[in-house]
């Protein structure tokens, strides 16, 4: 009926719960569970990263859970006529149905051969529901294509204006997956500026930044990611958007739907440049554009222009390098001056600045040599020009290219040099489209006596570019001291950049620049003191760096040494963090308090022992340092040291009288930590440690940062010297013991049996620690315990002593360790089954005869009244119903029923059974406490063979149970009217055959059961012909 197994699907549902674990209401599912009541074919569109996959499998999910919908995931529309039924509530899901990045040829054309076929089932089947999902851009060509689907499909656009998600809906969202103070700080314009929103929450801690509104203001890999697939199947989407590029985000109709030589030629060469083997119809570019509206364009009534400047801006940083030629030959130059740079030119660049490769470098100073003939005088604007080296270079190219003629005057009759004599001032506060002025530039190259020209002729000294950076900002981060003391000197502010907060003292710091730092501080003493956006000071700067001398003079400036920032680290937990033992010593000799908490009460000795900085914690505890404190799960610094294997930070721990018993918020120890090396707790289940180091598990605890391989006995020597308490359990009551156990640790299972561990102890669940060695077949364990003399035969709390598991399981090995060691050969279980009886009902002969020789009580009978005989009667095990007998067992015993050895084996129809037990002298009349016989139920159940061994054993046929029912009744009402049974007459009923066998043996005829009547007169009014033929002629 599936797919695939249903453990495939399963696994596959699993991985989408995973992916979409986060799901918000909105007007969208609740648009589309209204319009399912009334639509079977839904098509769900929208840009990349909109939440349309996240959408379609929790509807799906909903009808599977709420409407008992079957509910599969399928990605091969083939399967959809394979296996939909017409009769079945199902819902099938199909992510991407017409290709994820580029048009698939083969599933999109599947619906113009198939669609019919697949409506025909719709019709049939009213519960059957198929939702699809599909790039915006991708439907859209379809749809503008008019490729017909041939189904009755129901279209849902997540971005249409009744749909698109909410300032609301998205924080709603954010939250799902961050802080809430990370959301509420980004506000409404960030949150509302890309459609993929939900997609940039999912994936915030795999592609973060420094800056969280950067992180969702430019979105730098997503877009990246996202180009370079649509740009793999080499489709027209990347060539309209490269199009869209080359005219600086304006691609006019007029152009596209005429004859335009320029145009066409621009086309033709940017298709070349792309690979693509000739140009494409303008026609099917137009379809691309129009298909892009929405995820990517936005259209006009007279061009085609991006969504947003910051969607242009990175779409520009990316595909610009693959269309380079084209950029420098048929772009504007506004374009080429503000986003592009060569690489010769050196400079501090704004993020998203197109670094022009030096092999191009002559066909960049080619067109500016174009447009000096066109008269376009703009291109000695741009800021690539502060570069002596580009100037010279770009001399150097003009004195051999330039010729007299060329220096055009424009339709005012400006030359070249009015135009650069006229800029004095506009040079001098203008700004670039990066926000920066000719101040800012100056400061990348240190040209003092530049930026003085420039303060002398109105430049604005405290001017933010886009970045909220200034002049002193660049010239700190450049580490120019020289223009930095005269910015000073000129009364430049050091300021707080707007995005994160970090000051021109933070930069300087963070680079190590010590004369910067002091001069700033000379300036403004308070900035010691600033915090950027994640609550970091200068001071914690300088101590995660480990810039001794910068911190020195920060704390001579009066700089507060447990300051803590927005997660509560202060500059010492910092410092003992990065094993900044220099700058550690330096805050607590200036009183820095060594037990200050971070948010996770975290203090700086603990994380010193969680990085395993032995030098920092012996420092932390000559300062008094609390060696017991615990974190918000009550770990304590030894428990973590006993994680990290770290036998030197333990010994230290211990001396300086750190707790070996204390528990954490399971109540493990750190001697529980050091048997579970390898292993941790789920679910109250001990299970092995994924690869994963991060994941927490169900309690909250983390894989531990160690290789279950290594042998860390040493560890447990010294914390049971210390006086660890070997029996003290966690919250599962798992012991240090199990979890050696579990691991297979035989020394440390000695060393602990050694300190006296109660090895009886169960868990919660009542396993102990031998049930967990038999259980992973560690006989050499096993044996050890089972040596204590104690605890061989407690089970768990349903109690199934380790025999029984082991006599279940066929684990002879362990059987005959545990024999050896004393097991109880005669202890039950819950259900006062013995490991005999466990052994006869696996019909595991060799696990009978062991318990035999060891003792075993044949007649033992669990808490039905049953032996082990009527266990092997019951599963038909003949050879081991021999073996109990030659051991003496009682044939005739009945269960608490009444029901004997021979009453199991004849309801079982085992005719061999039946041999060996009537040889044995089972008594054949004795009857159960219903007076039911053999016979009774040989002739229920119509085992004709069977009834003979009883005759030929002189079972009574006229014996009555307590209802006064003899064997001739029941054979005579017969267990089926349609078993035929074949003698050398031919067939004839077995009910009737089995009569014949009854009357031949004497059964009494003349009476049937209360009614009085005899067998005769009741085949008369029956009708029953035949037996009242057999009746009558042996009567």
């Amino acid at each position: 009926m599936y797919l695939c197994a249903n453990d495939v699907q399963e696994h596959i549902k699993t991985q989408w719960r995973e992916r979409f674990s986060n799901f918000v209401e909105t007007r969208a599912s609740k648009a589309i569970i209204e319009r399912i009541k009334e639509e079977q074919c839904i098509i769900i569109s929208g840009p990349f990263g909109c939440g349309k996959s996240s959408l379609a499998f929790h509807i799906a999910l909903k009808l599977e859970e709420t409407l008992e919908y079957d509910f599969m995931i399928i990605s091969n529309p083939d399967d959809l006529l394979k296996y939909a039924s017409e009769d079945k509530k199902q819902v099938f899901l199909m992510d991407d149905v017409f290709g994820k990045h580029s048009v698939s040829e083969y599933d999109s054309m599947w619906w113009n051969r198939q669609g019919e076929s697949f409506q025909h089932l719709l019709t049939r089947n009213a519960n059957l529901i198929l939702l699809m999902t599909s790039r915006l851009h991708i439907y859209k060509y379809l749809s503008v294509n008019e490729i017909q689907l041939k189904i009755n499909v129901c279209h849902i656009n997540l971005i249409s204006e009744d749909l698109v998600l909410t300032f609301e809906e998205r924080k709603n969202i954010g939250k799902c997956y961050l802080p809430d103070d990370i959301i509420d700080n980004l506000g409404e314009k960030v949150v509302l500026l890309y459609s993929f929103f939900p997609l940039l929450c999912a994936n915030f801690y795999e592609h973060r930044t420094e800056n969280d509104i950067q992180y969702f203001s430019l979105p730098l890999e997503h877009i990246k990611t996202e180009i370079e697939n649509i740009r793999k199947p080499q489709d027209l989407f990347y060539l309209a958007l490269s199009v869209l590029i080359v005219c600086d985000n304006n691609v006019q109709k007029e152009f596209l739907n005429q004859n335009n030589h320029e145009y066409d030629e621009m086309l033709k060469f940017v298709s070349k440049e792309l690979g693509f083997g000739k140009k494409p119809a303008k026609q099917l570019l137009i379809l691309r554009l129009i298909a892009l509206t929405g995820s990517y364009v936005t259209e006009t009534e007279s061009s085609f222009e991006c969504l947003n400047v910051n969607l242009f801006n990175v779409l520009a940083f990316f595909i610009g390098p693959s269309i380079m030629h084209s950029i420098l030959r048929y772009g504007t130059m506004s374009f080429i001056i503000e986003r592009m740079q060569p690489e010769a030119s050196n400079g501090h660049y704004p993020k998203l600045t197109i670094m022009i490769p030096n092999s191009l470098q002559d066909n960049y100073f080619e067109r500016m040599l174009l447009d000096m003939k066109t008269a376009l005088h703009n291109i000695f604007i741009g800021s690539q020009h502060l570069s002596a080296e580009f100037r010279k270079s770009f001399i150097a190219y003009m004195k051999k290219h330039l010729k007299k003629g060329d220096l055009r005057k424009d339709a005012d009759g400006t030359t070249v040099l009015h135009f650069v004599s006229s800029e004095g001032q506009k040079i001098a506060k203008g700004l670039d489209y990066t926000g920066q002025t000719a101040l800012h530039k100056t400061c990348i190259k240190g040209h003092t006596d530049v930026a003085r020209l420039l303060l002398d002729n109105g430049t604005y000294i405290d001017q933010f570019d886009n970045n909220s950076e200034t002049a002193l900002d660049i010239a700190c981060d450049f580490g120019l001291s020289e223009m930095v003391d005269f910015l000073l000197s000129r009364h430049a502010n050091i300021f707080q950049k707007k995005t994160d907060l970090k000051s021109a003292l933070h930069v300087a710091c963070n680079n190590n620049n010590l004369m910067i730092a002091e001069l700033l501080l000379k300036k403004n003493s308070k900035a010691v003191i600033q915090q950027d956006y994640d609550g970091y000071t200068p001071l914690h700067i300088a101590c995660e760096k480990g810039f001794f001398e910068i911190a020195k003079m920060l704390i001579t400036h009066k700089a507060i040494v447990d300051i803590d920032d927005k997660h509560g680290m202060t500059p010492l937990y910092i410092a003992c963090k990065n094993g900044n033992i220099k700058e550690a010593e330096l805050l607590l000799r200036n009183k820095a308090n060594p037990n200050k908490c971070d948010e996770f009460q975290k203090t700086p000795i603990f994380i010193a022992c969680e990085k395993k900085h032995l030098y920092i914690i012996r420092l932390l505890l000559k300062y008094k340092a609390d060696v017991n404190c615990k974190n918000i799960t009550l770990l304590t610094p030894l428990h973590d040291a006993c994680r990290n294997n770290n036998i030197d930070i333990i010994l230290l721990l211990i001396k300086h009288d750190a707790s070996v018993n204390e528990p954490d918020i399971h109540f493990q120890t750190p001697l529980f930590i050091a048997c579970s090396k390898g292993y941790r707790i789920v679910k109250g289940e001990i299970v092995k440690n994924s690869d994963s180091v991060t994941k927490a598990d169900q309690n909250g605890e983390t894989s531990l940062h160690v290789d279950d391989k290594e042998e860390n006995e040493e560890i447990v020597k010294v914390l049971l010297n210390a006086g660890a308490n070997v029996n003290k359990g966690e919250t599962n009551g798992i012991t240090p013991i199990h979890m050696a156990c579990k691991a297979g640790k035989e020394k440390i299972v000695k060393l602990l049996i050694n300190a006296g561990v109660d090895v009886s102890k169960g868990d919660k669940n009542g396993i102990t620690p031998l049930g967990i060695s038999h259980e992973d077949e560690r006989n050499e364990i096993i044996s050890l315990l089972s040596n204590v003399k104690v605890g061989v035969s407690t089970g768990d709390t349903d109690w199934v002593p380790a025999l029984n598991n082991a006599c279940n399981e066929g684990n002879e090995e362990t059987v005959k360790v545990l024999l050896n060691a004393g097991a109880n050969v005669n202890e039950g279980d819950k259900d006062g089954m013995t490991p005999l009886h466990v052994a006869c009902k696996g019909g595991r002969e060799q696990f009978v005869t062991l318990l035999i020789n060891a003792g075993a009580n044949v007649n033992e009978i669990d808490n039905d009244g049953m032996t082990p005989l009527h266990v092997a009667c019951k599963g038909g095990q003949e050879e081991i119903v021999i073996l109990l007998i030659n051991a003496g067992v009682n044939v005739n015993k009945g269960d608490k029923n009444g029901i004997t050895p021979l009453q199991m084996a004849c309801k079982e129809g085992s005719e061999g059974i039946v041999k060996v037990l009537l040889n044995s002298v089972a008594n054949v009349n004795v009857g159960d406490n219903e007076g039911t016989t053999p016979l009774h139920v040989a002739c229920k159940s119509g085992y004709k063979d069977i009834v003979t061994l009883l005759l030929d054993a002189d079972a009574n046929v006229n014996k009555c149970d307590k209802n006064g029912i003899k064997p001739l009744h029941i054979a005579y009402k017969g267990g089926s009217e349609e078993t035929l049974y074949e003698d050398e007459d031919g067939f004839t009923l077995l009910k009737e055959t089995i009569v014949t066998m009854l009357l031949n043996a004497g059964a009494n005829t003349n009476n049937d059961e209360k009614d009085g009547m005899t067998f005769i007169q009741r085949a008369y009014t029956e009708g029953k012909k035949t037996m009242r033929e057999i009746l009558s002629t042996n009567s």
